[in-house]
């Protein structure tokens, strides 16, 4: 089943949403989960709702199903190439790490917190390409404490 257009969010609705699940996931790191950090920390740049909106303006059609891994790719590729701004290929490339670390618990909490900023940046750099600009909510960032900073 799938939303008709009135019924997906917007795109700042899928900014908020990327910016809470930042805000988790610097929560789980606080808490010292650096799983559920790092699978926050991906979800907020996987989502397909967002990233699903930004090939229309930079993409086009790809020959990757719509939402799938692949597609990602495509989607990033394309806003590298509207852009130029070849770190977007780095700070996705982040998002991939943090949500492999998901998967397999490799990554220490100093790693997954250097990754939660990547991400950070990572959703500034979107900001102008989805018309959603503006800095990301601020005073949602804990303070981590001197045991897990």
């Amino acid at each position: 089943m799938t939303q008709s257009a009135s019924t997906q969010p917007s795109v700042a609705d899928c900014r908020r949403q990327a910016e809470d699940f930042l805000v988790k996931g610097r929560q789980h790191l606080v808490e010292e989960d650096v799983l559920q950090a790092s699978e926050k920390g991906c979800c907020g740049v996987r989502r397909r709702k967002w990233l699903k909106r930004l090939p229309n303006r930079a993409a086009g059609p790809t020959t990757a199903t719509a939402g799938s891994t692949a597609s990602f790719g495509s989607i990033v590729r394309s806003l590298v190439a509207e852009t130029g701004d070849t770190q977007i290929f780095t700070l996705f490339q982040v998002a991939s790490g943090l949500h492999r670390n998901f998967c397999e618990d490799w990554q220490p909490l100093e790693m997954v917190q250097a990754g939660l900023d990547d991400i950070e940046q990572f959703l500034v750099k979107l900001q102008p390409l989805t018309g959603t600009e503006g800095a990301p909510s601020a005073g949602k960032r804990p303070v981590l404490t001197a045991k897990t900073a």
